[in-house]
This record gives C-alpha cells, structure tokens and sequence, in this order.
C-alpha cells in the first residue's frame, strides 16, 4: 500500500523587529508594573511578561493583512 502525502502550502515567513516586539511590551508593561519607568529590570520584566503576546499579536496582524482580512 502507497501514501501519497500531498506537499505542504509554503507559509510566507512573517519578519516581526524585535525592536517593535520590545517598544511594544515595554509600553504594557508600563500599562501594568506599579513602578512603570522606574522598574529596575523594565526591558527584561516587559519581555518575560508581553513579548510572547506582543510577537504573537503583531504575528497575526500581519498574517491577517497578507490574507486581505484587514
């Protein structure tokens, strides 16, 4: 018995700046941490707690404006 796997839809890559990944958790994170710009950790807190979400979100904006969504 043959499968034949059908080859999969090439996926166009999306290119999301960590820069704007960074900007943009560091925005939220002000949004959230009580110490805002005086946090001593700001980057590395912003990151750890909105980078996952920022990339995903800008990820799928992206994806939906490539797609003629939006």
């Amino acid at each position: 018995m043959t499968i034949t796997l059908e080859a999969p839809a090439a996926a166009p890559a999306v290119d999301i700046s960590d820069i704007v990944v960074l900007a943009i958790s560091v925005r939220l994170h002000d949004q959230k941490c009580i110490q805002k710009d005086r946090c001593p950790n700001r980057d590395w807190h912003a990151i750890d707690s909105f980078g996952r979400a920022a990339r995903n979100f800008l990820t799928v904006a992206a994806e939906a404006r490539r797609a003629g969504e939006i």
